[in-house]
């Protein structure tokens, strides 16, 4: 397996700091407008305080409680939320790292407030989770939305490739034609990539990768003589989350990609006579990509953020597993949480119509949020 990992390098993420840029993400009943974020780089294997400031309209003597949620290319990463008045962290799927909500103090008093949010990525962080989008928001006991912040990772300028190992690697760094994988350090002729689990993930031994495409291989083995590999993958997200209850998301994402790119290849290994799990991982070679397929997004796919689309605009919907869609929604369309920000008039209206409470457009009586 460790000739997989190196072959795979699908490993940490290249770069030792990652990019932050945020937005506010309220609407017009929104009481706190986000006007200021710090800081705009974070160092992996350093805790960094994120902070935003804005200025809140009205005092709040009630409490409130916060949900902190991030995404990413394998969809849900982590789901926080809890008492505002009182600090919490919640972990990332295998070690990976944690968020912590910072304790707001209440009462809070009408003017400028700070909302913290600690954050400690692994040192040896996958590429796959370099790139994120994490909301922060806050709701006070009586129902009003306090605020609402959007920030996103990605991966720094500063990419040093000598320190990656290319060992037992065969790919070049060619570039990649537009709809295809791009392979661990290649590029792409367009210059643009979006992540997909279609392309593989980056992922470090140091993590339990290597046990989670052992483990994987062996639940299905026994499946092999009685079903066909679209039988067993039909059942992939059952077996992996039977098989990875306590290891979260990640490690069923990837479990789910083990079985349904490498069924066909084991299938054919133990016909052979290898049954052994870690000899059969070393043959799976879709570890061989970094988890990105090279090109943009169309309107109407599923996107990691705005960036991944062709049209440069996304709207929210929970359709979606990273909450991101590519492309604005026409007036008279339900709208996300992100409110206007995803409406291609740039408007729209409180409604009871929509889950959201939202839609695009103007509303006949000029409420706009």
């Amino acid at each position: 397996m460790k000739k997989v990992i190196a072959s795979a390098i699908v490993g940490a993420a290249c770069a030792t700091d990652l990019k932050l840029t945020w937005k506010d993400c309220g609407d017009a009943s929104t009481h706190t407008k986000i006007s200021s974020f710090t800081p705009d780089t974070l160092t992996l294997g350093q805790k960094t305080t994120m902070a935003g400031t804005g200025p809140i309209d009205e005092d709040v003597t009630d409490g409130a409680t916060f949900d902190l949620e991030m995404t990413g290319a394998l969809g849900k990463l982590l789901s926080c939320k809890g008492d505002a008045s009182v600090s919490k962290t919640c972990n990332l799927p295998l070690g990976t790292g944690s968020l912590t909500f910072d304790a707001m103090e209440f009462p809070i008093k009408k003017g400028p407030q700070t909302v913290k949010v600690d954050i400690q990525l692994s040192a040896k962080l996958p590429s796959a989770l370099a790139k994120t989008t994490t909301i922060t928001t806050a709701t006070s006991k009586g129902g009003d939305k306090l605020f609402c912040i959007e920030i996103m990772s990605s991966p720094g300028a500063d990419v040093h490739p000598e320190h990656m190992d290319w060992t037992h690697t065969n790919l070049t760094t060619t570039d990649t034609p537009d709809g295809q994988c791009r392979p661990q350090g290649g590029t792409c002729s367009s210059g643009n990539a979006h992540g997909t689990l279609a392309c593989g993930f980056t992922f470090c031994e140091k993590l339990g990768c290597e046990q989670v495409c052992e483990k994987a291989v062996g639940a299905i083995m026994p499946l092999l003589s009685q079903q066909t590999c679209d039988q067993i993958a039909n059942k992939g997200a059952e077996l992996c989350a039977a098989k990875f209850k306590d290891e979260g998301a990640l490690a069923q994402s990837i479990c789910k990609a083990v079985i349904a790119s490498g069924c066909q290849l084991i299938t054919k290994l133990v016909k052979k006579g290898i049954k052994d799990p870690q000899t059969l991982c070393d043959g799976i070679g879709q570890f061989k990509t970094d988890g990105s397929r090279c090109g943009c997004l169309n309107d109407g796919e599923c996107g990691m953020s705005t960036g991944d689309c062709c049209s440069g605009q996304a709207h929210h919907t929970f359709a979606c597993g990273s909450n991101v869609r590519c492309g604005c929604l026409a007036d008279g369309q339900c709208a996300g949480l992100d409110g206007a920000k995803g409406c291609c008039s740039g408007k729209s209206h409180r409604t009871g119509a929509c889950g959201s409470n939202i839609r695009c457009g103007t509303a006949s009586d000029d409420i706009v949020v």
